[in-house]
């Protein structure tokens, strides 16, 4: 696996990835990249893109959605053949307020 950009330590998921040096989730992705025909993916709420990096790895190209822009800086990195949006998916256009935690960003 190459190596993924991370947050610093205090961030649930990059923590996984750092303790483990697996992606995170690994079995639910090997089980997706077994069940289904694709050639495309679509990470919504991508964080910081070890989805989205998984599925790179085995030359499947994708789009990658990301609102918070400390893990959208990574997942720019960490997912560099995938076209990423700074911007959540919803319903309706507008614009809010997003509101993070320590855990979900390393602040």
């Amino acid at each position: 696996m190459k190596e993924l950009s991370l947050h610093p330590s205090g961030e649930f998921i990059s923590d996984q990835i750092r303790n483990h040096g697996l992606h995170y989730e690994l079995d639910l992705l090997t089980k997706i990249r077994f069940l289904v025909n694709y050639k495309c993916f679509i990470d919504i709420g991508a964080n910081i893109g070890n989805h989205s990096h998984f599925f790179s790895f085995y030359g499947v190209h994708g789009y990658s959605f990301e609102p918070s822009n400390r893990n959208f800086q990574l997942l720019s990195k960490n997912v560099p053949k995938f076209i990423t949006y700074r911007t959540a998916l919803g319903d309706s256009e507008s614009q809010i307020q997003l509101i993070t935690f320590h855990i979900v960003t390393g602040k």
